[in-house]
């Protein structure tokens, strides 16, 4: 069986279905708006049509940020190293919050509510993952978020904290950034790729959205790569999205950055 599928007067899409309850999808309507829905069967052959449905009235929802959380205050950094640091801040005034503790951007959950933390080489099989840690002789942003119960995080606070050591040779930063294609929720680019001197010259990237990496595909080790997509946005909004490069031993590139606005819902 044939049917078309009506908006507001206008054909919207046609289904091909032989079960007798349908469902299916509408994509590309506007948040906040009324729709009048009305259903027409095709009879094949000959491509007679019945008569349209009686109208039912659809209201899609308007989109709405979830609500913020306080964030953590006064987070310092002792016994700092080549490699690590030991943190402590005190707790967000939000009930009921875990923490998220960031290296250079990069999210290291807890999920503790404890108001501690270190930052240092994540431990792999058999030897720590190589950039991990502190970057060794140069400026390392540290920072601390609250996360709520339904997932919601706050605000990062964040420090600078001077690693010991002798600076590694950074990687340099990758070109030519621009939007590949983008949907209400994710944003695809594509980049040319960087170059390091390092005595290994593996290169790997990570996204940075509005200053902050986090759980986006290349967020970090993607060998490679020249090209990723940023997941889990949210419909009509503008972000500030850029990739940086990251060599062997964990320094990090200068960002390249591009503006970019997800499709509406």
């Amino acid at each position: 069986k044939l049917y078309s599928v009506y908006l507001n007067g206008q054909l919207a899409i046609g289904v091909a279905q032989s079960s007798s309850t349908i469902s299916v999808p509408v994509n590309g309507l506007t948040q906040n708006t009324d729709y009048a829905v009305r259903v027409q069967q095709i009879v094949l052959p000959g491509g007679r049509t019945s008569a349209l449905s009686a109208p039912v009235l659809v209201h899609t929802p308007l989109y709405v940020a979830p609500a913020g959380i306080s964030a953590p205050t006064d987070l310092r950094a002792t016994s700092v190293t080549a490699e690590s640091a030991n943190l402590t801040w005190t707790a967000s005034a939000s009930p009921g919050v875990t923490y998220v503790v960031y290296l250079n951007g990069g999210a290291r959950p807890t999920f503790s509510s404890a108001t501690t933390a270190t930052v240092g080489l994540i431990q792999g099989y058999p030897n720590p993952i190589p950039g991990t840690g502190l970057r060794a002789g140069r400026s390392n942003q540290v920072g601390v978020a609250a996360v709520d119960a339904s997932g919601v995080v706050s605000s990062i606070t964040e420090i600078a904290v001077t690693a010991a050591g002798v600076a590694a040779p950074a990687p340099t930063a990758p070109t030519d950034l621009a939007v590949r294609s983008r949907s209400n929720s994710t944003i695809a680019l594509t980049w040319t790729g960087s170059s390091s001197n390092e005595a290994n010259p593996t290169v790997s990237y990570r996204f940075r959205v509005d200053g902050v990496t986090g759980a986006y595909t290349c967020s970090q080790y993607c060998f490679g790569a020249t090209g990723g997509t940023v997941t889990n946005l949210a419909p009509g909004t503008t972000y500030r999205i850029g990739v940086e490069a990251i060599g062997y031993s964990g320094a990090i590139s200068d960002i390249t950055e591009i503006t970019a606005t997800t499709s509406a819902p």
